[in-house]
């Protein structure tokens, strides 16, 4: 018989925790490892995380990326990520009050906005489980270039695209698939 186990997800670029707050009021029985290069976001977002009373089921790592995980935690249910995607020469099209008040390293990246998108899909399989999920917000108009990367990547299913209220697509998502001679190869 199988045993169940609480599920296991890394947002990655936590921020101020909100999405990994959120999933943990959300999912009650959700253990949440939240990454972010910044000490200061994650002293943000463990006292966001206090005040909801979920502070018990994030863990909070410094660093860049996946590399801020343990090298043990493998096998996630979900990695989730909200990473910077404004291209640099874009910063005098945002609102002043983002420009001007936002840490720059949460908002902005360099070159087309996807480089981080880049990196997350190449290194997510080595931390998913099989049908594990990669979800990543991108900025308007950039949902074909990150789900042509989860495509030619090839260890993901078909991705899927998720619109905001007002209908421009701001997650792209996909799940990484077996490897070959895996047993669950076939599973669903």
């Amino acid at each position: 018989a199988r045993r169940w186990r609480a599920a296991v997800v890394a947002d990655v670029g936590t921020g101020s925790g909100a999405i990994a707050v959120a999933l943990a009021v959300l999912l009650p029985g959700l253990i949440v490892h939240a990454t972010d290069i910044s000490p200061a976001a994650l002293a943000v977002a463990r006292a966001n995380a206090r005040r909801h009373g979920v502070l018990e089921r994030i863990r909070f790592h410094a660093g860049d990326l996946l590399e801020a995980l343990p090298a043990a935690l493998q096998g996630l249910d979900a990695i989730v990520s909200n990473p910077p995607y404004v291209p640099e020469d874009q910063a005098a099209l945002l609102a002043r009050e983002i420009r001007e008040f936002e840490p720059r390293q949460a908002i902005f990246v360099s070159g087309d906005g996807s480089a981080l998108h880049r990196r997350l899909i190449a290194a997510a399989p080595e931390r998913l489980r099989p049908g594990g999920l990669l979800a990543l917000e991108v900025g308007a108009g950039q949902a074909d270039a990150v789900a042509a990367l989860f495509a030619a990547d090839g260890r993901y299913t078909a991705p899927v695209r998720q619109p905001d209220p007002i209908g421009i697509e701001r997650v792209v998502a996909a799940c990484r698939l077996a490897p070959e001679g895996d047993p669950s190869a076939g599973r669903k």
